[in-house]
C-alpha cells in the first residue's frame, strides 16, 4: 500500500494562532514551522484534509499556506473514512488531540473500527512546549504505528 496514494491524511487544528494557554509567539511560531512542513508534504499525498471545529475555525484561523486544502469538521470524520482502510495523522499536538478528539482521535477511530490502520507521520506532528517526545511516542504506539 502507498499511503500517500490510497489513504486518508488527517491535519488536525493547524491554527493560525494558538488557542489559550499556549498563545505565545514561540508556540506560534513552532506552528507556523510545522505547518510549512506539512505544505511541502502534502503535495505529493491525494487525500489530504484540514480537520478543525468550526468555532476553532473561525476564533483561531487556519493556517495561511493550509487554506487550500479540503477542510471538513472533526464530527465529519467517521462518515469519510467507511470505504477507507488506512488514516495518517498530521498537524498539531503530538500525542493529543490526534489521539483524543472525539468523533476523529485515534483512540475513538479504534473503538469504532478495528479493522482501519491508523498511522502517525511523526516529523509533521507538532509537540506542544513542555510535552515529552517519548511520553507522546508511547502514548501514541497503543493506537497507531509511527511512520
Amino acid at each position: 500500500m502507498n499511503l500517500n496514494d490510497d489513504a486518508i491524511w488527517l491535519i488536525f487544528d493547524p491554527w493560525t494562532s494558538q488557542p489559550e494557554p499556549h498563545n505565545t509567539v514561540y508556540v506560534n511560531n513552532i506552528n507556523d514551522y510545522f505547518c510549512h512542513k506539512i505544505h511541502e508534504y502534502m503535495k505529493d499525498v491525494k487525500h489530504k484534509f484540514v480537520v478543525m471545529h468550526n468555532k476553532e475555525r473561525n476564533a483561531y484561523g487556519v493556517n495561511e499556506l493550509l487554506k487550500e486544502l479540503p477542510q471538513i469538521t472533526h464530527e465529519e470524520i467517521p462518515n469519510l473514512l467507511e470505504p477507507i482502510t488506512s488514516v495518517v495523522y498530521a498537524g498539531f499536538h503530538y500525542g493529543r488531540c490526534p489521539i483524543d478528539r472525539e468523533y476523529s482521535g485515534a483512540k475513538f477511530m479504534k473503538q469504532h473500527n478495528h479493522k482501519l490502520n491508523i498511522y502517525f507521520k511523526k516529523d509533521l506532528l507538532c509537540l506542544l512546549p513542555g510535552d515529552s517526545w517519548l511520553e507522546m511516542d508511547k502514548k501514541t504506539k497503543e493506537y497507531g504505528e509511527l511512520i
